[in-house]
C-alpha cells in the first residue's frame, strides 16, 4: 500500500524491491539536500549516506524544510535523520562529516549514485573529482536567485567520459561563485527534480545523462545543453 501509487506508473511498476537495495551518497542537507532526501525515503530508497559538516542557522528555515526553530545551533545531519526517521523507520541513514580525499572511499565506496547538493563551488568541483576517479555515477544540483542548474554524469562509464567530460570542463578553473539571494520554493523546485532524476537514474530509466538542464526558475523556462569534454581538463582527460 505504500507504493501503490507510484508504482502505478510503467516505470516504477515493481521498484520497490530495486530501490531498497539502492544505496546512495549525498553531499549537502541544506536547501536541496534536505528534501532530496526525504523525497528518496519517501520512494523506498531506504539507504542513505549523508555529510554536512554545517549546524542549523536560524537563516536557513526559510527554505530549508526539515528543520525546525528549536534545531537551531543543532547539527544538521543529526536533525535530518530525524526527520528521515520519522518518515520510514527501516531507513538505514549513515552520517558523515566534511567529505575530503581521505576519507571519500568510507562514503561513496558501495553507492550507486553520488548527488552533490552542496551550496559551494569548491565542495563540488572536489566530490565530481573524486567520483571521476573512482568511477562513480554524479548527480549535481544547485540553485542562485532564480537559475537552477542540474546534470547526470555517469562516471562510471569510460565512454561517457570521453564524449561528455565532468563537472570541471563546465566550470573551467573556476575557484568561487558569490553567494546570491534564494526563495524557498526556488531551492525545493530544484531538489525534486533533482530526485526525480535520480529515481530514474538508479532504476536505468533515465537515457539523459550528459546534458545540462538549466532552469529559469521566475519565468518557467528550461534549456537543455549537451556537455562535451574539454580535452585540456586536469581531471578527466586521464581517462581518454
Amino acid at each position: 500500500m505504500r507504493y501503490q501509487r507510484q508504482e502505478m506508473l510503467e516505470d516504477f511498476k515493481d521498484s520497490r524491491s530495486i530501490l531498497q537495495n539502492k544505496k546512495v551518497a549525498i553531499v549537502g542537507t541544506g536547501g536541496l539536500g534536505g528534501l532530496f532526501s526525504l523525497l528518496l525515503v519517501g520512494a523506498g530508497v531506504l539507504n542513505l549516506k549523508i555529510s554536512d559538516s554545517d549546524e542549523v542557522d536560524i537563516s536557513n528555515l526559510h527554505r530549508q524544510i526539515l528543520f525546525k526553530e528549536d534545531d537551531v545551533g543543532h547539527s544538521k545531519t543529526a536533525c535530518v535523520k530525524r526527520e528521515l526517521l520519522a518518515l520510514d523507520k527501516r531507513a538505514n541513514i549513515e552520517l558523515f562529516e566534511k567529505i575530503n580525499e581521505d576519507n571519500f572511499l568510507d562514503f561513496a565506496h558501495d553507492a550507486d549514485l553520488v548527488a552533490d547538493l552542496s551550496d559551494n563551488i569548491e565542495t563540488r568541483l572536489l566530490i565530481s573529482n573524486l567520483c571521476v576517479q573512482h568511477k562513480k555515477d554524479f548527480l549535481h544540483t544547485s540553485v542562485a536567485a532564480y537559475t537552477g542548474l542540474l546534470m547526470a554524469m555517469q562516471y562510471s562509464s569510460d565512454s561517457f567520459v570521453k564524449e561528455h567530460g565532468c563537472y570541471r570542463c563546465m566550470t573551467g578553473d573556476t575557484s568561487s561563485i558569490a553567494k546570491s539571494g534564494i526563495t524557498g520554493p526556488s531551492a525545493s523546485m530544484m531538489s525534486a527534480t533533482a530526485a526525480q532524476m535520480a529515481l530514474q537514474m538508479l532504476l536505468n530509466k533515465f537515457q539523459d545523462s550528459g546534458f545540462l538542464y538549466r532552469f529559469s526558475l521566475k519565468d518557467f523556462k528550461v534549456q537543455k545543453l549537451k556537455l562535451i569534454a574539454d580535452n585540456n581538463c586536469p581531471i578527466c582527460s586521464k581517462r581518454r
